[in-house]
């Protein structure tokens, strides 16, 4: 992976269909939002009644690394206005 990665460049993921008794991929281009991530974050530690701190633990650093290298993880006392 290049040090050095244009982040507002779209991506290419890959998408499962369901269609019948068969499951296809297809190729879709996305691209990151940190905003959005953000959002996403808020939502499911209020959905799921999370303690604020459950961003900064290890194991879930380490998972959002292998998910979305480009992110920047929010800590608990980071507010959104």
């Amino acid at each position: 992976m290049p040090k050095s990665v244009d982040k507002s460049q779209t991506q290419i993921g890959f998408q499962s269909v369901q269609g019948g008794n068969t499951s296809d991929v297809v190729v879709v281009s996305w691209k990151f939002e940190q905003e959005q991530y953000r959002r996403a974050l808020c939502r499911m530690v209020i959905v799921d009644e999370l303690p604020f701190k459950f961003v900064e633990k290890e194991g879930f650093r380490n998972f959002m690394k292998v998910v979305q290298p480009h992110l920047k993880i929010s800590s608990r006392t980071t507010s959104h206005t």
